[in-house]
């Protein structure tokens, strides 16, 4: 999966991405995990939304779901089998 996430990467660069973003759908039993922004929120506040976060300059995709995912919501992913879970 790294190789595809890298290429992925890459390729948005070339085409002149600049910013990247990641997100995680988290799913249990059938139910889906959304997120509140808080009232205080410059951006978009009240609105509500799946996991994610900006990526900081030199954070890998995945380090940057990982920091997401524990300032949001308290945990990290899990890989299992190659996936990031």
């Amino acid at each position: 999966m790294t190789v595809l996430v890298e290429e992925l990467r890459d390729s948005a660069q070339r085409d002149g991405v600049e910013k990247f973003v990641v997100g995680a759908v988290i799913h249990s039993d059938g139910s889906v995990l959304v997120v509140t922004r808080s009232e205080l929120d410059d951006f978009l506040p009240g609105i509500d939304e799946l996991p994610s976060g900006g990526v900081e300059v030199g954070e890998s995709l995945t380090a940057a779901l990982d920091r997401e995912l524990l300032e949001e919501v308290g945990f990290e992913s899990e890989v299992i089998n190659g996936d990031l879970l």
